[in-house]
């Protein structure tokens, strides 16, 4: 799907939201996108997952207040309720995400 912005992402979804905000020179963020594909796979039913490259989009850094890469931000009714920064296992993302939902 296309979005016009981030925003409007936010809105349109009906289930939970978990963005990766990373940068293709961040060695922990290639690292981060195997596991979150993990956690894509196993959460299918439950979240969807997306990637934001802050370098394309610093004004959304910015917003969300992104200081480490890699962040991943989970989003539940436009609003974020949890946040990892640094590198996490999926089991770890898992866990917290069902947690939190």
């Amino acid at each position: 799907m296309r979005f016009k912005n981030f925003d409007e992402m936010l809105e349109d979804q009906e289930q939970p939201l978990l963005v990766s905000f990373d940068a293709r020179w961040c060695g922990p963020c290639l690292s981060m996108k195997k596991e979150l594909k993990v956690v894509r796979d196993e959460l299918a039913d439950e979240v969807l997952v997306a990637h934001i490259d802050v370098e394309k989009f610093p004004s959304l850094g910015a917003k969300h207040d992104i200081r480490d890469l890699p962040c991943v931000m989970l989003f539940k009714d436009c609003k974020a309720i949890q946040r990892f920064e640094g590198a996490h296992s999926a089991n770890e993302i898992i866990d917290e995400v069902r947690r939190c939902l």
